[in-house]
């Protein structure tokens, strides 16, 4: 379409590699698109505007259809002859625009957004960071005031436990020390009952012994019947209140054990 409107067509250098018995574009005449005005019919003077505005439409329509068929059939024209390259034409290079108050502006306005959300990411990840510090160090607290009140019972469990053992401890020390004492009281007792006991048997022995001795140192030739059975008598007698006195001790030392 550029070609078109500057009037020559340029091929490109391919094309120009490739055939160059072809003549050059400067030799070639320009390239004429003729449009042909399509002629309205005569309309009637009774029809109607809308008719009119539609015709119109139509007509305009058309005329741009036709334009446009003619140029592609021109195209394929050139592009049948070679002088129609399927690339588009080269841009022209620019000379370098220089940099006004208003660039170094938009420079300075992009840094700042730039530096602006790199300093809001990094105090968000910050204050993330804080916050999980804060609730972990939070967290590590109450479990250290868990641990201690779990180990502050543990520790007066335990020397609740050591003190009754050691008053339970005590108090079986002081019945052994008690039934010992009771049990030594009754020994003691046991012992007395048993030299009164033994005393008195010792005493009743010197008693008959001395009675037998002094039965014997009488005149034994002397004796009369009567003396004899009197004797006799005595015998019995003194068998009685030993044999009495054994009772009388027996009582005494069942006495004392009770």
């Amino acid at each position: 379409m550029k070609s078109m409107e500057h009037g020559s067509p340029r091929r490109s250098s391919r094309s120009r590699n490739r055939d160059p018995t072809r003549a050059s574009p400067a030799r070639l005449s320009p390239i004429e698109v003729k449009v042909e005005e399509s002629q309205a019919p005569a309309v009637p003077a009774g029809t109607s505007q809308s008719l009119l505005s539609v015709n119109t439409t139509e007509s305009n329509v058309e005329k741009a259809a036709k334009q446009e068929a003619q140029v592609m059939m021109r195209i394929a024209e050139l592009r049948r002859a070679g002088l129609w390259t399927a690339s588009r034409l080269p841009l022209c290079v620019e000379p370098p625009r220089n940099k006004t108050h208003w660039d170094y502006v938009l420079e300075e306005v992009k840094w700042m957004a730039t530096d602006f959300r790199m300093e809001r990411h990094f105090k968000r990840n910050i204050a993330r960071k804080i916050a999980a510090a804060i609730q972990k160090q939070r967290r590590d607290d109450e479990t250290d005031q868990e641990k201690a009140h779990a180990r502050l019972i543990r520790d007066g469990k335990r020397i609740c436990a050591s003190i009754a053992k050691m008053v339970r401890d005590f108090w079986q020390n002081v019945d052994k020390v008690v039934e010992h004492r009771a049990q030594e009281i009754l020994e003691s007792k046991k012992r007395k009952a048993l030299d009164a006991h033994m005393a008195f048997i010792v005493g009743e022995a010197d008693k008959l012994s001395s009675m037998v001795q002094e039965g014997l140192t009488q005149d034994r030739g002397s004796k009369t019947p009567s003396m004899a059975s009197r004797d006799d008598r005595n015998d019995d007698d003194a068998d009685f209140c030993a044999s009495e006195s054994e009772s009388d001790d027996e009582v005494t030392i069942e006495r004392e054990e009770a």
